[in-house]
């Protein structure tokens, strides 16, 4: 998890200098609202819920594909 849009364009800013690192990673943005290092992580802000939600679906799609 990265924390406001500076993380954010840091990371796609490292990404895009790699070669053909975009096809070996799958990478999603989202902003969780009023949060900061200290409580993006808080299971009342449901982002740490979403991450093993889409771990989950992709693990299943892997092994169902």
């Amino acid at each position: 998890m990265l924390i406001g849009e500076g993380g954010k364009e840091y990371f796609e800013r490292c990404f895009r200098s790699a070669n053909d690192i975009e096809e070996a990673v799958d990478y999603q943005s989202e902003t969780v609202p009023e949060t900061n290092h200290e409580t993006v992580t808080s299971p009342v802000k449901g982002a740490i819920e979403k991450v093993f939600e889409d771990v989950k679906r992709d693990w299943e799609d892997g092994l169902d594909g």
